[in-house]
């Protein structure tokens, strides 16, 4: 247990630091958030875990049965989660549905495109050892559409924090690396997120054709962008799961500052 609270203590620095100001807008004007992709990434700095747990797996993957989901879209039956990811993926959040809530923001998101969650080991089990992994969805109207609150800061309207859950479609997919064969499962799996948002002002850098100008897991400080690295966790278990800019977004924006 205390390896598995490591990323949440790594991470609260960069959860609870003050935002930093963001170049002035005009007139101190609230951003217009743009619809578009929003890119994020596992953080490589600490351990990221899958809502998994080997023991549970053991008990079921050599079953024939039909492997059981619970309403978190843990396997069931359940315990702790002790599957860290490795290499870290990414996600890319489809951003729409800007609406205005007293002082802040509800943007609605949703998971687009393809991505990979390899477990860093296998699953030693009496019918062989299997590799794991979550596999989002890529058919993105099966995905659900999520919410984030987005606060700004009381120094700049152009970044503050937000919280939300976000839903993935995702599919379990387990490979016999010993005897061969595979297993599959659908679940839905609600991942919590917060941490430091910006977006970058008109006539700003751009992130290339699609894109939001909403970053998140990043702030505005000293004339560049840096990563805010943040962990949240998925819903309703233990294991944490830590986010950062996707590793091109802090190169892309600092190059078209200057």
């Amino acid at each position: 247990m205390r390896l598995k609270m490591l990323p949440f203590v790594l991470c609260l620095p960069a959860l609870f630091a003050p935002p930093a100001p963001l170049a002035a807008q005009p007139d101190g004007a609230p951003p217009v958030l743009r619809p578009g992709r929003v890119s994020i990434a596992v953080d490589p700095a600490v351990l990221s875990f899958l809502p998994l747990d080997s023991a549970a797996l053991r008990q079921n993957l050599c079953q024939n049965h039909t492997i059981g989901v619970d309403q978190w879209g843990a396997i069931t039956p359940r315990g702790d989660c002790n599957l860290s990811v490795a290499p870290p993926p990414g996600i890319d959040l489809y951003l729409d549905g800007v609406t205005s809530a007293g002082g802040s923001w509800r943007v609605s998101v949703q998971p687009t495109g393809s991505s990979s969650w390899p477990a860093r080991s296998l699953v030693d089990t009496s019918c062989g050892r299997w590799s794991v992994s979550m596999e989002l969805e890529p058919d993105a109207t099966l995905q659900p559409v999520s919410f984030l609150s987005l606060d700004p800061s009381g120094t700049s309207p152009a970044q503050g924090v937000f919280a939300g859950v976000v839903k993935l479609a995702v599919r379990y997919h387990f490979v016999n690396s010993d005897k061969g064969g595979s297993r599959e499962v659908a679940a839905v799996v609600p991942l919590e997120l917060s941490g430091h948002w910006s977006a970058i002002p008109e006539g700003g850098p751009s992130l290339g054709d699609g894109a939001s100008n909403l970053v998140l897991f990043t702030a505005f400080f000293d004339a560049q962008y840096s990563g805010s690295p943040s962990c949240g966790s998925w819903a309703g278990r233990t294991c944490p799961v830590c986010f950062s800019p996707a590793p091109d977004v802090l190169d892309t924006l600092n190059s078209g500052l200057r």
